[in-house]
């Protein structure tokens, strides 16, 4: 464990041992998650820890934390404390020094942190998540004038303009106050899913995936994590989270951390040699020029798209045509080495997000407006099935999802797409001990896909979980030693 993961584990134990005194919900998020299952503790090159909080519960924990809160420990939100750079909480460590971007030209606490990312309920009618949406941009545009929030979702700025100009005059508490009544006017009660407070994209998740809450060992803490946790790092990171990412691909976050200081000092050091006002006037033209833009950005964006998936399916019509073997061919003989290399440059446009996006802060434009490379339906299977095989099952499933939106979606890409979801079905079973059911769905699964990796994976563990208790432990040592070998021989891991 590195220093700073020692610090962080503190400050969450801190807060846990205030959470279960006081009976309040929260769940391991994010990376922090996948660490409570893959690693029964940090990621090894993890550098902070995420939980979600139910807002009733985080308000809860407002109202208590004068009488529980440690020394040099304090709770940060915006509306507490007006002067916070950020829409989602944070537990801090104020003798120390941790700066964010969006806090350079701040006055908050910015110590170490635990980011509390709080849990709004919303209805299930999509329109009243919409409204919560654009109110959410605009309310994290007045927040942090730094970061342009609001033109990945087209906020007019109309609207913009009408709140900005409301904060210049009536003030900044006034105004927050009056989105805040809009945006949590929502009782928990009567909500059947969740938006993650996070300007960067409000996330949506179903209540039962969160609550009631399991617990899970973490640094050998007991902790609270999501009740359907299978469900939940599927959705945030595909069905390939539990594998280990290359050395490049291992994403950690920007700070300003100075070691002996705190981050008073090293703020009363810099501030006096930056113009903050000037900062603070050209963030908001440049918000006001990004959210007037938008459209024409998203335009212009989507004519370049097509022009590269033009000559993208240009190139692999060719790589086609070269082939030995027809891609029927390649499909009936299992040759998914050889299909890789074919899709090769297909798979690195048309996966991409500028094409098909994702649900984070720079994708989540193209996630809701995606493009799709024109194929025949051979060729997209054969690139589908291809996916599943090389161990990017989520990939796969979410380019189903974008297919069947087209309207043309064929029998079997359907048949695909209802197999990978029975494969999660069968890890959601797994996870609630239901062995026997998840064992039953994999057999069909593994007929008509025998040899996918993260099948035979699944299935080896029945297999492993039977050979400890002494049962069928040579065909356990049989099935593995077989399938490593069909690995060895097509190249794929």
């Amino acid at each position: 464990m590195t220093e700073k993961q020692e610090h962080l584990l503190q400050l969450f134990r801190e807060l846990d041992e205030i959470c279960k005194k006081n009976n309040l919900r929260y769940v391991m998020a994010g990376g922090t998650a996948i660490g409570v299952v893959r690693n029964e503790g940090f990621i090894p090159w993890d550098d902070d820890v995420d939980i979600y909080m139910p807002r009733d519960d985080w308000n809860k924990l407002v109202e208590i934390s004068g009488s529980v809160l440690p020394e040099h420990r304090a709770l940060q939100c915006v509306d507490v404390d007006r002067s916070y750079t950020n829409t989602f909480p944070r537990y801090v460590a104020t003798d120390s020094c941790a700066l964010h971007k969006h806090q350079i030209i701040g006055r908050d606490s910015a110590g170490e942190i635990i980011d509390v990312l709080t849990l709004d309920p919303i209805p299930a009618d999509d329109k009243e998540y919409e409204k919560y949406r654009t109110h959410m941009m605009i309310y994290s545009e007045l927040v942090n004038m730094v970061v342009v929030y609001g033109a990945r979702w087209e906020i007019p700025v109309t609207a913009y303009l009408r709140w900005l100009f409301s904060y210049t005059f009536l003030g900044k508490d006034r105004t927050l106050k009056k989105l805040e009544k809009i945006m949590y006017s929502y009782k928990e009660e009567d909500c059947p899913r969740y938006a993650m407070r996070w300007g960067g994209c409000p996330f949506l998740f179903d209540k039962d995936m969160m609550f009631p809450v399991k617990y899970m060992s973490f640094e050998n803490t007991k902790v609270m994590v999501p009740h359907r946790m299978s469900d939940y790092l599927i959705w945030h990171y595909g069905d390939e989270w539990s594998y280990i990412p290359p050395h490049g691909e291992r994403e950690s976050h920007d700070a300003v951390t100075v070691e002996g200081i705190t981050y008073k000092e090293l703020r009363d050091d810099y501030l006096p040699g930056i113009r903050k006002g000037r900062l603070r006037r050209d963030s908001i033209w440049r918000k006001i020029y990004s959210l007037a833009g938008a459209k024409r950005n998203h335009r212009l964006q989507y004519k370049r798209n097509l022009l590269l998936a033009k000559s993208t399916v240009m190139d692999l019509e060719a790589r086609i045509s070269e082939s030995r073997h027809s891609l029927k061919k390649l499909v009936e003989k299992r040759d998914f080495s050889q299909l890789n290399e074919i899709f090769t440059k297909y798979y690195q446009v048309q996966l991409s997000s500028a094409f098909i996006g994702r649900e984070d802060f720079g994708g989540i434009y193209a996630f809701y407006h995606p493009v799709l490379l024109e194929v025949s339906d051979v060729t997209f299977y054969a690139a589908m099935l291809t996916l599943v095989y090389t161990e990017r099952i989520g990939k796969a499933w979410r380019m189903l999802v974008v297919k069947e939106q087209t309207g043309t979606f064929p029998s079997e890409l359907a048949q695909l797409k209802s197999d990978i979801e029975l494969f999660r079905r069968a890890v959601c079973d797994y996870e609630f001990k239901r062995y026997q059911e998840a064992e039953d769905t994999m057999v069909p699964l593994m007929e008509r896909y025998p040899e996918v990796p993260g099948f035979v994976k699944f299935k080896s563990r029945f297999l492993m979980e039977r050979a400890r208790n002494g049962i069928d432990m040579v065909e356990a040592e049989l099935y593995i030693d077989e399938h490593c070998g069909f690995s060895r021989r097509t190249g794929i891991s």
